[in-house]
Parts: C-alpha cells; sequence; structure tokens
C-alpha cells in the first residue's frame, strides 16, 4: 500500500489498491493475531525471569535492569495497539476505495499506510532494546 504511491503510476493505483482490499482485512486480521499471540507467549515466557515472565512485574523488576525491561515491554504493547488501530482503519479505507472501482486513493490514505510501516519499524527497534535488555539482565545477574 505504501509503495503503491510511489511506484504504481496513477491510473493503475486504485485496480491495485482494489485487488489489496480482498486480501488485506484477513491478512492483517491473521499477522496481527499471530503477533498478539507471540507476544504474550513471549511475555509469560521469555522475559528475564522465571514464568509468569512480565505477568510478575514486581519480580521483574527486582532484576538489573528490568524496570527498562518493563518499560520497554509497554512501548512494545503501545506501539503494537497504534498499529492495530491504524491497521483497521486501513482495512475500512481498503473496502470503501474498492467498492468505488478504480478510484485513485485520497493522499490521507497512504501517509496512514506511511504511519504503519513507521510502526512496524519502531517495533522492530523495541524488540531489538527487549532483546538486549533481556540479555543485559542476566549477565548483571551473574556479575552481582
Amino acid at each position: 500500500v505504501v509503495a503503491s504511491r510511489w511506484f504504481v503510476p496513477v491510473e493503475a493505483r486504485g485496480h491495485l489498491l482494489s485487488r489489496i482490499a480482498r486480501v488485506f482485512p484477513t491478512g492483517a486480521a491473521v499477522s496481527l493475531g499471530l503477533l498478539l499471540l507471540s507476544g504474550i507467549y513471549n511475555a509469560i515466557y521469555n522475559a528475564p525471569n522465571r514464568v509468569p515472565g512480565l505477568l510478575a512485574p514486581v519480580a521483574l523488576a527486582r532484576l538489573p535492569f528490568g524496570d527498562a525491561y518493563i518499560a520497554a515491554f509497554y512501548l512494545k504493547v503501545l506501539l503494537f495497539l497504534m498499529s492495530a488501530a491504524i491497521t483497521l482503519v486501513l482495512a475500512f479505507r481498503l473496502r470503501r476505495l474498492a467498492r468505488q472501482d478504480g478510484q485513485p486513493a485520497p493522499r490521507s490514505f497512504h501517509w496512514l499506510a506511511l504511519s504503519n510501516t513507521i510502526l512496524g519499524l519502531l517495533v522492530f527497534v523495541d524488540v531489538s532494546v527487549l532483546v538486549y535488555l533481556h540479555y543485559i539482565s542476566h549477565l548483571g545477574l551473574f556479575a552481582g
């Protein structure tokens, strides 16, 4: 959706977005659902502390860098919720655009898609920070 703004000719953009509209809502729902399930799993089983992981924030906060880990995790949750909301808006707008049969998408539509892409990149960065904090919290325990 983002790339269509810059790489697809204006006359073909509406048709392409209509085709995307058929699979986007289902694909987005499945993708976001898998992300949510994997996030819950990681919060329980892959936090720096034992099960229940992030569901025991007081125990996690006592670890070295535990507070930072909790903050980064909550930021990831916030970014995910923002991305899910934008994805929902995009799905509805894509459906509406598909019913208009080939009409070009408004500029705000492409900005929404770009915003969602940026949020996805921020989630990637945040997960990288979480992995780093996970490792240094373990090292902090060993180092005393």
